[in-house]
């Protein structure tokens, strides 16, 4: 059950990556720059080890990278798969799939077979704006499980991590699968001195209970199998190289010039 439970949060981040994207406009350079608006980052997934009482990175499958620049994206698109013999998993790896870039302004989704000015697209698609998502992640943040317990919301003492001021909010969340419920405890780290506020993983949650500053990190645990998970984003660098920028302005274009019709509307958001 663990495994399964593990597999599912890897699948929602792999499927629909937790991001948040203003529509402001910014200069994205190659060389430094104190602009959150263009760079690479990852949405990074923790397991809480009980024997040395830290959260360790889940392995490979803990990292789900992303550039960024302006109201654009490329999410480095990756497919889990395992060997298994006699029902035992022998092994298991993430590839890259494919390279999805989406236009934020446009609503408009590209996968491209690969990283290069050059690549061939393999589908162009609709995603659905935030309006008419109702329980799904999404690039602009999750935006509410569709058992979301608002009620449940209640605010614990603020704490620091890594010199990082935050303040800490508990939500409940009931998960129903074929077999069983189980009720998930949320603990949301909310960053209000973070530059990058344009990532966030809970839009509606900050809306109405933070005053708008981003949940950058938060944790959940699952009781009834002792399974405590946390996922946060990761800054690694606010630039990108002349061939990102190249690989952008192209796809940019491209999705300029290609529009996917109303008709496909809604391919699957990632």
């Amino acid at each position: 059950m663990k495994y399964n439970i593990t597999l599912r949060y890897i699948i929602v981040i792999y499927t629909s990556l937790l991001i948040s994207i203003s529509y402001y406009l910014s200069s994205c350079k190659t060389i430094k720059t104190t602009s959150p608006f263009c760079g690479e980052a990852a949405t990074c997934m923790y397991s809480f080890d009980s024997t040395i009482n830290e959260y360790v990175k889940d392995g490979p499958f803990g990292e789900f990278p992303f550039y960024y620049k302006d109201s654009l994206i490329i999410v480095k698109q990756q497919k889990f798969s395992t060997v298994e013999r006699n029902d035992t998993l022998i092994s298991s790896k993430m590839e890259i799939a494919f390279y999805h870039f989406a236009d934020l302004r446009t609503n408009t989704a590209i996968n491209f077979k690969n990283f290069s000015d050059t690549a061939s697209v393999l589908k162009t698609h609709k995603i659905r704006p935030l309006t008419d998502r109702w329980s799904v992640w999404s690039y602009y943040g999750y935006v509410g499980f569709k058992n979301f317990d608002s009620a449940s919301v209640q605010q614990l003492t603020d704490t620091i991590i890594d010199a990082v001021p935050l303040k800490r909010f508990l939500a409940n969340d009931i998960y129903k699968s074929e077999n069983r419920v189980d009720t998930v405890f949320n603990i949301f780290y909310v960053n209000c001195s973070s530059k990058f506020k344009i990532f966030q993983f809970d839009a509606a949650f900050s809306k109405k209970f933070a005053n708008g500053c981003p949940v950058q990190m938060y944790d959940s645990y699952w009781p009834n199998i002792a399974l405590h998970n946390r996922l946060k984003f990761e800054f690694r660098r606010n630039t990108l190289t002349p061939q990102e920028l190249k690989v952008f302005a192209t796809w940019e274009k491209f999705a300029k010039e290609h529009p996917a019709p109303d008709s496909s509307r809604f391919g699957h958001d990632l």
